[in-house]
């Protein structure tokens, strides 16, 4: 849930100040990031 607020509130911005030909770029990038953090957050919080 808070994932998918955070996705399009990121995307808008990034969009914005980097473009829309790096907003494809960009998207790649926040999606590895956050399944990144979504990874660590379950086993940060098991800990």
């Amino acid at each position: 849930m808070a994932t998918g607020k955070l996705c399009p509130r990121i995307h808008i911005p990034f969009a914005d100040a980097h473009g829309t030909s790096l907003d494809f770029t960009e998207s790649r990038t926040s999606v590895r990031s956050i399944r990144i953090n979504q990874n660590e957050d379950p086993n940060s919080t098991g800990s």
